[in-house]
This record gives C-alpha cells, sequence and structure tokens, in this order.
C-alpha cells in the first residue's frame, strides 16, 4: 500500500507540474506535408497545385516576402526548403508546408542562378555585383540554417556576372563559373571558396554565359560566344552599326566567313549569337582531366549558326536548342569520360521563330522504369513535342491551346511532375498554364487542363528524403519476397502519416511513462522509510556527520 500511495505521490506531482505542449513544440507532430505538387510563383504570390491541376493545396499572398514576375531561378534543396532567386534576396519556403520562412540577404541584384549540393547541403548563388564597384558574385548559404551565410567569392575582372555556374555532388570540392568578359572558366574550392585555377577557352571562343554539366561523363558543355564583324556589306551583323549592348569597336574575328588575323569593326558577345560568325556551338570541358575535349562539329546546330546546351537529370542526354528558328533540336549523347559527345539526333519540331534566334528555351524529361520521354515546347508557335529515346527518337507533337497567336514569347516553361502522368507546360502571354498528360506511350499525350495562371516560375516539389526514408522503412518491415516486388519503386510517393502506427508509438510513449512513474514512486517510498533497512537507527563512520537535510547522489532520481 505504501508503494502505491507513493506512485500515487508521485503522479500527483508530475501532473502538478505538468505543461500544456506549445504550438511550436507540436509544429512537427501537427503539420500535413504537401508532398508531391507543383509551384507557381508569379506576381500573386505562391500557388501549390496537385498534380494533376484538380485542386489547390496551398497559397501564400503577395504580401508575404517579396514577390515579382521577374524572378530568375527557383530551386528545391528536395528536403527542407524552397528557394526563390529574384532582386537583392532569395525568398525561402517550407518545403512541406509551403509557409513562408522569411529571406536570404543575396550578393547582389539581380540574384540570378541558384545550385543546390545536397554532399554540403548548401546552396550557392551567382548574381551580379553587391555594389557599384564590384564586378560579380558568388554566395553560398547552408540549407539547415538560414541564419548561417557563408563567406562568398568575388570575381575579379570587369562585368563578370552571369549564368555559368555549375556544382554537383560528382564533382567533389570543386565548382566552376564561367565570367561573362573574359575568355576562361574559373575552378573554385568550395571548401576555402577560392578560385584556384583558370582554364582558357579553345580558340575563337571569346566569352559564355550559359553552361550545362553532365554527371555521365564528368564534362561541362558551354555555350561559345564568338566575336562578328559589323558596318560594312557583307559583314556578320550586315553594313549597318553594330546593334545591341556594347556598341561597335576593332576586333579580331576568328570564325566565319570573315575570319581575320586583322582588326575590323565588330563586337563580341551575345549580340554574335545566330549569325554566320557563330559556327562553334557548343564547348566540351573535362573535369577530371581539366583539359577541353577535342571540338567536334556536331556540337553545332544543323544550321551552323550557335546553339545552347541543357542536359538530361542523369547527364546522358545534351539538348541544343539551336538558332534556327526552331526548326530542330539536336541531341547529342555523352559518351565515357574524355571521349566527345556523339550526335544521337536531330528532332524536326518546326515550332518556327526568328531566324538566328533560339526558339526552344526549355525541355523535361520523363525518365522512370517504363519511361524514357522528352518533353519540347518552343515560343514559335503553340505545339508541343513528346519524344520516345527509346524508339529511334519517334515525335509525336500535339496543340496546347486552338489560339492562333503564340501564347509565349521569348520564353516557355516546361516541368515534369516527377513520379507522375502530368507536364507543365506554361502560356505567359496570354496567362495560361497547359497541363498535358502523357501515359505509358508517347501516343497518348494530351492537354488534360487548362488553367489561368499569370506569368513567372514553376517547379515540381517534393520532400525526396522523407519519400527515401519511408521507402526504406517498408523495406525493413516487409519479407524478402516484398522487398523484391518493391525494389523498382521511385521515391517520388507522396508519404502521408499512418493512423495505426502513430497509435502504436503513443501507446508506447505512455507505457514508457508509466514505467519511469512506477521507478519515481518506488524510489521516494524507499526514501521516505518504506522498508524495514530504512527504519533502522542511522549509523555514522567515526568522524562523519549527516545534516538532516542532506541529500545523497542517488536522490536525483527523486527530484
Amino acid at each position: 500500500m505504501k508503494i502505491i500511495s507513493a506512485i500515487t505521490a508521485a503522479l500527483s506531482m508530475g501532473f502538478s507540474n505538468a505543461r500544456v505542449m506549445s504550438s511550436s513544440d507540436a509544429y512537427y507532430w501537427k503539420k500535413e506535408a504537401l508532398g508531391s505538387s507543383m509551384w507557381i510563383f508569379n506576381e500573386d504570390g505562391l500557388k501549390v497545385y496537385s498534380n494533376d491541376g484538380l485542386e489547390i493545396k496551398h497559397k501564400v499572398g503577395p504580401e508575404v516576402g517579396t514577390f515579382a514576375s521577374s524572378f530568375y531561378e527557383i530551386q528545391s534543396d528536395g528536403h527542407k526548403y524552397v528557394w526563390v532567386a529574384g532582386g537583392a534576396r532569395v525568398e525561402v519556403f517550407d518545403i512541406d508546408t509551403g509557409d513562408y520562412a522569411g529571406y536570404v540577404p543575396s550578393c547582389g541584384n539581380p540574384a540570378m542562378e541558384l545550385r543546390y549540393l545536397p554532399t554540403r547541403q548548401e546552396m550557392w548563388l551567382r548574381c551580379s555585383r553587391t555594389t557599384d564597384d564590384e564586378s560579380g558574385h558568388i554566395d553560398v548559404f547552408s540549407t539547415n540554417s538560414l541564419s548561417s551565410n557563408h563567406e562568398g567569392i568575388t570575381l575579379p575582372g570587369a562585368y563578370n556576372y552571369g549564368w555559368g555556374l555549375e556544382v554537383h555532388s560528382t564533382l567533389g570540392n570543386s565548382g566552376y563559373a564561367a565570367p561573362y568578359n573574359a575568355n576562361y572558366l574559373y575552378e573554385i574550392d568550395l571548401s576555402s571558396k577560392e578560385i584556384i585555377a583558370n582554364y582558357t577557352f579553345p580558340d575563337g571562343v571569346a566569352s559564355t554565359y550559359d553552361l550545362a554539366y553532365s554527371p555521365t561523363n564528368k564534362h561541362i558543355y558551354g555555350k561559345a560566344r564568338v566575336c562578328c564583324s559589323c558596318g560594312y556589306v557583307g559583314a556578320d551583323l550586315g553594313e549597318d552599326l553594330c546593334p545591341g549592348y556594347g556598341g561597335q569597336g576593332q576586333v579580331i574575328v576568328k570564325t566565319g566567313p570573315n575570319a581575320s588575323p586583322e582588326l575590323q569593326n565588330g563586337k563580341c558577345g551575345g549580340g554574335c549569337e545566330g549569325t554566320t560568325a557563330d559556327t562553334i556551338g557548343v564547348f566540351e570541358f573535362d573535369t577530371v582531366s581539366k583539359t577541353y575535349v577535342e571540338h567536334q562539329a556536331s556540337h553545332n546546330g544543323v544550321a551552323g549558326n550557335g546553339a545552347t546546351a541543357m542536359t538530361s537529370p542523369d547527364g546522358k542526354y545534351i539538348v541544343l536548342a539551336t538558332h534556327d528558328a526552331g526548326e530542330t533540336v539536336r541531341v547529342l549523347k555523352a559518351g565515357s569520360n574524355g571521349v566527345p559527345a556523339t550526335v544521337a539526333a536531330d528532332i524536326p519540331v518546326a515550332f518556327g521563330g526568328v531566324q538566328g534566334k533560339e526558339t526552344v528555351s526549355d525541355v523535361a524529361f520523363i525518365e522512370d522504369e517504363n519511361r524514357n520521354f522528352m518533353v519540347i515546347a518552343g515560343w514559335g508557335n503553340n505545339e508541343v513535342a513528346v519524344v520516345d529515346l527509346d524508339d529511334n527518337y519517334r515525335m509525336v507533337k500535339i496543340m496546347l491551346t486552338n489560339n492562333p497567336e503564340p501564347t509565349a514569347a521569348g520564353q516557355r516553361n516546361v516541368e515534369w511532375a516527377m513520379g507522375s502522368d502530368y507536364v507543365w507546360i506554361d502560356g505567359p502571354q496570354t496567362s495560361e498554364v497547359y497541363i498535358v498528360k502523357i501515359g505509358a506511350t508517347i501516343d497518348s499525350a494530351k492537354v488534360s487542363k487548362t488553367m489561368e495562371s499569370k506569368g513567372g516560375l514553376m517547379i515540381h516539389v517534393n520532400n525526396f528524403e522523407r519519400a527515401a526514408i519511408a521507402d526504406m522503412m517498408k523495406m525493413d518491415h516487409s519479407s524478402p519476397d516484398d522487398q523484391a516486388n518493391g525494389a523498382g519503386l521511385q521515391n517520388t510517393k507522396n508519404v502521408d502519416v499512418d493512423d495505426s502506427t502513430r497509435a502504436i508509438a503513443v501507446s508506447g510513449l505512455i507505457m514508457g511513462c508509466i514505467a519511469l512513474l512506477w521507478a519515481v514512486g518506488l524510489t521516494v517510498y524507499k526514501a521516505a522509510g518504506g522498508s524495514s533497512a530504512s527504519t533502522a537507527t542511522k549509523e555514522q563512520a567515526p568522524g562523519a556527520h549527516f545534516e538532516e537535510d542532506f541529500v545523497t547522489l542517488g536522490s536525483k532520481q527523486a527530484v
């Protein structure tokens, strides 16, 4: 009875000191993950949709954070946050709930290009400059702490900003950046944040603005910007003065029909894209040997007037967006390290557009155990091409809308909702988004939904870390046969909390608390004299003295 009384007293004492769990403590228990979903950012804020577009899961209004129609890029770190670059700071959102978490001051205006490095759990940012005196900057943030802003990298030289930044888990401690106004590639030590090497571009390449990396062969593909002539009859840009940014000067043209070792009227850079001097297309750099792979004529478009490289997620395919008015898209296939990529196919997309300009600016890859498709859309018309990469690059085309006018101009975004049958394609000129459903074959492709949405950026988001852990737990609790059958599952499923699992967890917690309180009560009972040993006369060692309120080390369990 004395033991039971002690337990009752301990329980009463425990409950009398109990407190209500605060909402911040319960955040991780109560929050419901959005799971696999499509996020759209524009001047109206953020909307999170189900992959089929039938449900709005979450909304954040424009009054939260800084929203604009000119976001430069969005990246998810796959386990904690979604990062939005634009303006002088990077907005950050919780990956599970879509809640606005805050912002990180960025390295300049604008914040341009984001790259996530999972091996270091860092987000790397390429932007313009922090002050008018500075040329260009690369910033880095920890994805585990928004208050942790690591030391950045200042790029030497004038106007050395741009889009060229590549970091990847297969590159180890090295990253690569391309200055806007220089003819070399930087190698960066990611730990020391120091530039450790420069690699001069191949002859004829004046600069680059776009880089793409293939983890398959560990090669970087860069858009070759050249110098071209202007201001006289027969010049690459015609007999008028050089148009565009930078004006006209004296340059050495090394490519095209007007190549000459002598200075002539001309310019270098983006203004020469798509001209008769743009004969290199894409250069290829081997990050293992730190050398440029021998240039191939095939690393250009069919028209031979320049291209921009984009790579598939696994790096097997390098897609060349050409300057041939949207007629073709060239697909290269990556080989082994040190070996140039080879031409796999020329896709006759015939999207229309302007000669000398890129019509295709984005593609999406559908890659799972049954499908290996590529989805291409351009802004010259309202068609979309779906290509089966395993069926001799067979293509089907469908119309996104009956609108006779193109619903995009200069840019059309394409995004696959990973693990689903849905590809999202925008039409910013008419504030529309088209959801294309693609089943087991490319012939099944059709527009399943058209919805209203202002122009901006869209990204498929899922907490892949949570999904991977859930899949591992399922494998741990399954039979060998179940594990064999589930080996091909993709980590792209929504992760839902099982009510029965939660109940078991709660029950286990209660049982543990009862056991702990039983031990507490027993200790109190013994300390209070609940046994024949405790009622015996205290026997003191010679010279020892006990105060009445003396507490031994063993009493810590009862406090």
